[in-house]
C-alpha cells in the first residue's frame, strides 16, 4: 500500500479535489477557532494558525496549488517505489516579483489539549465577571452622582429662598423698637401688653340700674333669683368661684367706667376649656386682675340689666425672662356702649357663658 504524504489538504482539512470556496470556507472556519485574538498567550494557537495561513497561501493560489499537487504525485510515487519514507515539506513556489524564501514547515494543527480549553474557558468567564461589575459600579455611581447633584439643587434653592425672605424683611419698613425697662419699671409704669384688647365703642351712653338696684329689684329677663344672690353687690370676685391661673405675674384690667350698666364677667381659658376667673364689675368702675397665669384667654359678659351675653376675642397674655429680668404683660380691656345697649362683641349662648 502506497504511503500516504501529509499536504496543506491535509492542513486544511479539506479533499484534494475541493474546489477554491470549500478552501476558503475551511480557512475561515480554523481562523475563527486558532487566531491569536481568540486565545492570547496561547503559543500552540499561534503556531497552528502559522501552518493553517501557509496552507492557504498555496491553495488559494492556482499557480501554487498546481505545484503542489504535482509535488504529492512525485511523493506518493517515491514512497510506492522506494517504501516509507521521511516526510519532506513542499516547497513554497516564489513568484517572479518576490525574493525566494523559505517555505514554512506544514504540520498537521492538533486541537488544543482540554486543560487548554479549560484554561480559555475560565480566562473568558473572568472577563465577563470583570466587564458585569464594572457595569454594576458605573449604575452606583451614576445614582450617586444623581443624588449630590439634587441634594446641592435643593440646598442652592434653599439658600436663595432664604436669602430673599432676609432682603424682604431688610427692605420692610421696621416699626420703632420699644424702649427695656427693668421689671421694677415694669411694674411701675406698664409696657404696652402684648396684644391690647379693646372692645367697640358704645357710641350712645344709656343709663342703666346699678347693680344694687338690680340685686334688690331684678327686670324681667334678668337672671334667676338664686344667681343674682350668688353675686356681689360691689365690685368683686364672685363668692364660692375658684379664682385661678394665679401662678403668673401679669394682669388684666377691665374697664366697665363709661357704661352705666353693671356687668357679669368670665374669664376664660382657652387651654383649659373653662373659666378660671368670674367676677361683677359694677356701673362706672373697673375691676384688676392680677397674678395672671400667661396663655391665651377670651372675656364672656353679661349685662345685668338687659341679661345679653356677649364674647371678646382672644388675647394672649405673656410672661418671659430676657437678660434684663422679666417680662410680663399688663392689659386693659375697656367696655363701651352703643345704641340700644347693646356690646359690638361675638353672640354667646347660655350654655357656652
Amino acid at each position: 500500500m502506497p504511503g500516504k504524504v501529509h499536504t496543506h489538504y491535509d492542513n486544511l482539512k479539506v479533499a484534494r479535489t475541493a474546489p477554491p470556496e470549500v478552501i476558503r470556507a475551511a480557512y475561515r472556519a480554523l481562523s475563527q477557532r486558532f487566531h491569536p485574538d481568540r486565545n492570547p498567550g496561547n503559543v500552540e494557537a499561534t503556531r497552528i494558525m502559522q501552518v493553517v495561513n501557509a496552507a492557504y497561501e498555496v491553495l488559494s493560489d492556482p499557480r501554487k496549488r498546481a505545484q503542489h499537487d504535482r509535488w504529492i504525485a512525485e511523493q506518493e510515487a517515491q514512497a510506492t517505489s522506494n517504501g516509507p519514507a521521511s516526510f519532506t515539506p513542499p516547497p513554497r513556489p516564489a513568484s517572479p516579483s518576490e525574493p525566494k524564501t523559505t517555505t514554512v514547515h506544514a504540520e498537521h494543527p492538533d486541537p488544543p489539549p482540554v486543560w487548554e480549553k479549560a484554561r480559555m474557558d475560565e480566562q473568558m468567564r473572568v472577563k465577563v465577571n470583570r466587564a458585569t461589575n464594572q457595569v454594576i459600579l458605573g449604575v452606583w455611581a451614576g445614582l450617586l452622582l444623581m443624588l449630590v447633584a439634587v441634594y446641592f439643587w435643593e440646598d442652592m434653592k434653599r439658600s436663595e429662598r432664604e436669602e430673599r425672605a432676609a432682603r424682604a424683611q431688610a427692605s420692610a419698613p421696621k416699626s420703632p423698637a420699644a424702649p427695656k425697662v427693668s421689671a421694677d419699671q415694669f411694674l411701675d409704669a406698664p409696657a404696652p401688653a402684648s396684644k391690647l384688647i379693646e372692645a367697640a365703642r358704645y357710641r350712645t351712653p344709656v343709663n342703666r340700674l346699678s347693680a344694687d338696684e338690680y340685686l334688690d329689684q331684678p327686670p324681667t329677663g334678668s337672671p334667676k333669683p338664686n344667681q343674682a344672690a350668688s353675686l356681689p353687690r360691689q365690685t368683686g370676685y364672685v363668692a364660692g368661684k375658684p379664682v385661678l391661673n394665679q401662678s403668673g405675674r401679669s394682669t388684666l384690667t377691665v374697664d366697665n367706667s363709661r357704661n352705666g350698666t353693671a356687668v357679669h364677667v368670665k374669664l376664660f381659658s382657652i387651654a383649659q376649656g373653662k373659666p378660671v376667673r368670674e367676677f361683677v364689675i359694677s356701673e362706672r368702675s373697673q375691676f384688676t386682675l392680677e397674678n395672671l397665669t400667661a396663655g391665651r384667654y377670651d372675656l364672656r359678659f353679661r349685662d345685668l340689666v338687659t341679661n345679653s351675653l356677649s364674647r371678646m376675642d382672644e388675647f394672649s397674655i405673656e410672661e418671659y425672662e430676657d437678660s434684663e429680668g422679666v417680662r410680663f404683660t399688663n392689659a386693659s380691656v375697656t367696655i363701651y356702649t352703643v345704641s340700644h345697649g347693646n356690646m359690638r362683641t361675638h353672640k354667646l349662648s347660655e350654655s357656652d357663658f
